[in-house]
């Protein structure tokens, strides 16, 4: 039910009154003959709507509206008046009113059209109060945020900016609230192209706006990079401006490229070093090798990769790598290890290599396999076992 107070001393109003909850759908009205009597019987319930005269014995209409928004907020407020009051009428506007309807006509559409004003009100303020709690949650986020959140109107001005600001552009929100998009345009976006504006102009067509990155510029005169996330604000069916929320990414793009760089020059030293690199699973199977295996033991990457290690390690030596590996796992032993290994090349011959071996984990410390890196020490040995032999 809606709960409606009139309050208005002309007699015909309780008839109306009447008429409303019995043929005009769910109205629950209460009548009060004047502003002081209706203050009485607002503290005893409460009213989605009140209907009230302007001209009334003691407190007018309009002194009962300022005091029903001091006391009792924003509820639905009515004006029902006769002609010729139009300057009253402007007045409670300024004051606050919801909405002015004439007496004149026929009762039965005073009262139809009566009807349709208190619920046209009551469903506005609802919507009103709902955008409000929406904004304030918003804001509320908005202002605890690490991120850039603004909004923008249609003109694409901006009517709101976090604090972040002040820390990721350098700009104060009272320094771009209120600006023409033409400022942003020339300042914060002169270096971001067409990106941020073709995103608001999809906007603007009631598009969600993928993530993308744009660059902005600092009040110093700094460049950061940044992702944008716009999503449109639609009211009544219509656009009616942007939300968006950039987050600062210059930090992470510059790492990423640090670690490309990084691993690039890493990639380079071991697809280039005459060394072995090879790295197995715990079974011994080869998951990775640098091209350097075809020059020493005569194969190809892609016959190394996925077999065994082991069918490829001399006899002598292939059951001391396997207790090793063995012992490694079972202790969590981090290593490293350096050791001697003949390799049997695809011939069928061996050299002998001198081997540093590492365990490969994973993010939990956990051993998930060997990555090695073998020098061929053949002719060195040999070299050192002939100066033994000179000097006997």
């Amino acid at each position: 039910m809606i709960a409606v107070l009139f309050v208005d001393d002309d007699p015909a109003i309780a008839k109306l009154s009447r008429y409303l909850a019995e043929h005009e759908g769910s109205f629950s009205p209460d009548t009060c003959t004047s502003a002081e009597s209706a203050h009485r019987q607002l503290k005893n319930r409460v009213y989605d709507a009140i209907i009230t005269d302007i001209r009334m014995p003691g407190m007018d209409g309009i002194a009962f509206l300022k005091e029903v928004r001091n006391r009792h907020g924003d509820i639905p407020f009515i004006l029902f008046t006769s002609p010729g009051k139009e300057q009253a009428v402007i007045e409670a506007f300024n004051q606050g009113a919801d909405y002015a309807i004439l007496k004149c006509g026929d009762p039965r559409e005073q009262a139809a059209g009566l009807a349709r004003a208190i619920q046209k009100t009551i469903e506005r303020k609802r919507a009103a109060r709902e955008l409000q709690r929406s904004e304030d949650q918003f804001r509320g986020m908005a202002e605890r945020s690490s991120d850039l959140v603004f909004t923008i109107d249609k003109t694409m001005s901006p009517t709101y900016v976090s604090p972040s600001a002040r820390t990721i552009i350098g700009y104060d929100p009272d320094e771009l609230v209120g600006k023409p998009a033409g400022f942003a345009d020339a300042t914060i976006f002169s270096q971001s192209g067409p990106v941020f504006f073709d995103g608001v102009c999809a906007n603007m067509r009631g598009e969600e706006v993928d993530i993308f990155e744009t660059t902005l510029i600092k009040k110093n005169g700094d460049a950061i990079l940044v992702d944008v996330k716009a999503v449109p604000i639609i009211h009544e069916g219509a656009f009616d401006g942007a939300q968006v929320i950039m987050r600062d990414i210059t930090g992470r793009v510059r790492a990423k490229q640090a670690l490309y760089e990084s691993e690039k020059k890493y990639r380079d030293l071991v697809e280039t070093t005459t060394d072995w690199i090879w790295e197995t699973d715990l079974e011994g199977r080869h998951t990775y090798s640098n091209p350097a295996v075809r020059d020493l033991l005569g194969y190809s990457v892609g016959e190394i990769l996925g077999t065994s290690a082991f069918p490829l390690i001399h006899p002598d030596d292939a059951d001391r790598v396997r207790k090793l590996m063995t012992e490694c796992i079972g202790m969590n032993d981090r290593g490293p290890y350096t050791l001697n290994i003949r390799w049997l090349k695809k011939d069928g011959t061996s050299r002998l290599f001198e081997s540093a071996i590492v365990p490969i984990t994973d993010a939990t410390g956990r051993i998930i396999g060997f990555r090695g890196m073998d020098r061929d020490i053949t002719e060195r040995r040999r070299a050192e076992e002939a100066l033994l032999l000179a000097n006997k």
